[in-house]
């Protein structure tokens, strides 16, 4: 996925990237929600020595990484499944018990997973692919619902 946004703070070599929020921001959690929930911030590596108040065009993530986290992601709810069928031939209680022991082993698996080796790789770390114009950015606000 791609945004523009407005480099809003510079921090040794990073800077501090400010993108309207759209709905897809909704627990993502890679970007931090600021002021009255309009906006998000991203800090990344300024690799193409930007200024303040300039724009830039960033890749969020990779179809690959995403992929990948997905299939780590439903490793839990394939395990409560397994574990829920499991315990239901014993009785709905030990159904129950077991598939939250699934729940919680997968969880368990996931997690480290995705923090230590999915959040490592080159194509999980967004990077800014080009600088942009203001009208670029201002064309990117996302549109009101007015129902």
């Amino acid at each position: 996925m791609t945004e523009i946004g407005r480099i809003v703070k510079l921090k040794d070599s990073n800077a501090v990237v400010r993108f309207y929020r759209r709905g897809k921001c909704d627990g993502c959690g890679i970007c931090s929600v600021i002021k009255d929930g309009a906006y998000v911030e991203l800090e990344l590596e300024n690799s193409l020595e930007l200024s303040v108040d300039d724009y830039v065009k960033v890749e969020i993530y990779n179809k690959r990484v995403f992929r990948t986290s997905m299939l780590i992601y439903l490793l839990p709810l394939f395990l409560t499944a397994i574990g829920a069928g499991v315990g239901s031939l014993a009785s709905v209680g030990a159904g129950i018990l077991i598939a939250l022991a699934g729940l919680v082993v997968g969880f368990a698996f996931a997690i480290p997973i995705d923090v230590f080796v999915l959040r490592k790789k080159n194509g999980y770390k967004p990077r800014m692919l080009g600088a942009c114009r203001e009208v670029d950015y201002l064309n990117a606000k996302p549109e009101k619902n007015h129902n």
